[in-house]
């Protein structure tokens, strides 16, 4: 949906410049058809790292924004105060993670971009992997035993986590997740 929204609001545009322009003649010369073309493909690439949409559009859902941007199938929402980091799965087994952020009046379309990599740690067959939402307080803590136990994961924030059961060529891994706001060097994983 969101690559047919883009089409259709820069194919507006499109037509909309073309009639303008023609009124005027300016469209007269091959060049400056051309020109306007590669004007108006330009911004539409560029605004598929911006969501326009969330000028005039907004989710009930971390879920229902996520499927704005993505096909795959939601497993797991964890809630943070101003995002909500959504994973997804594809037929494939592979994971789709998209931080969503939230406004006033709903959900907003999240981007690629807005998820930025902390740092992955790794502790006799436990993977700790760290997100952030944008340069923002907000982070979002992964966890992986992926020698398939499952484990009481504890922080000194008292943080509540999510479990997410995922099968590994037969294989279980369990991940958890949460959210922590400001985290700093003081934080304490068990």
């Amino acid at each position: 949906m969101f690559g047919v929204v883009r089409m259709i609001f820069w194919i507006a545009v499109f037509g909309i410049c073309i009639a303008i322009l023609s009124k005027y003649g300016i469209l007269d010369k091959k060049r400056n058809r051309l020109f306007l073309f590669i004007i108006i493909t330009l911004l539409w690439t560029g605004t598929m790292l911006i969501p326009i949409e969330n000028l005039f559009i907004s989710f009930s859902t971390p879920e229902k924004s996520y499927g704005y941007v993505n096909r795959e199938e939601v497993k797991l929402v964890v809630y943070g105060r101003e995002s909500a980091l959504v994973i997804g799965e594809d037929t494939g087994s592979e994971y789709v993670y998209l931080i969503v952020p939230k406004g006033e009046k709903g959900w907003g379309i999240g981007r690629g971009l807005d998820l930025k990599f902390i740092t992955t740690q790794y502790f006799d067959g436990v993977i700790v992997s760290i997100y952030q939402y944008k340069n923002t307080d907000e982070f979002y803590v992964e966890v992986m035993d992926i020698d398939g136990k499952e484990c009481k994961v504890t922080d000194n924030q008292n943080s509540s986590f999510k479990i997410l059961e995922i099968d590994v060529n037969g294989k279980k891994q369990y991940h958890y997740y949460t959210y922590v706001c400001g985290l700093n060097k003081n934080y304490v994983l068990e």
